[in-house]
């Protein structure tokens, strides 16, 4: 496996990926766009600053996980657009966390993820790091959770 940055070239490969992926409760995450037009646009956003917000795990030449980093400078907050992974296990999320949380710790002072209930990977990565449920509506509502003043 590896994990680079998230390149312009990959644009269009990555955005219909998280497309299939996000239409899938058990890898949904909120604040991802829907269409896949969309998803490309906001990631291309994460290209476009200095800081590295956006990963891509790679095996091989194939996609195996994705986590994007939602930057709110001003307000010291991220939203996380996943991490997402097709395997099993924690190797590919917890790696992904790894190169991200470096970016995460220089200029944000909370973390915010939500999915739904279905997701379990996401709901046990929020978990494993001591992320905070704050907003758990109806089953089919996404659960959020947030991770504040960690570093």
């Amino acid at each position: 496996m590896q994990i680079q940055e998230l390149e312009v070239r990959h644009l269009h490969t990555v955005a219909e990926w998280l497309h299939g992926m996000n239409e899938q409760d058990k890898h949904y995450v909120a604040w991802l766009a829907s269409d896949p037009n969309e998803i490309f646009e906001q990631i291309w956003t994460l290209t476009q600053f200095h800081e590295p917000l956006a990963y891509v795990a790679w095996e091989n030449e194939k996609i195996i996980g994705f986590i994007g980093i939602l930057p709110f400078f001003e307000q010291k907050l991220c939203r996380l657009l996943g991490p997402f992974s097709t395997k099993k296990g924690t190797d590919v999320i917890e790696a992904l966390w790894d190169k991200a949380s470096l970016t995460v710790q220089l200029h944000f002072d909370a973390v915010k993820v939500a999915c739904f209930k279905a997701n379990h990977d996401l709901v046990a990565f929020a978990e494993r790091h001591n992320f905070n449920l704050y907003n758990k509506e109806k089953n089919t509502s996404p659960a959020s959770f947030s991770l504040l003043s960690f570093f």
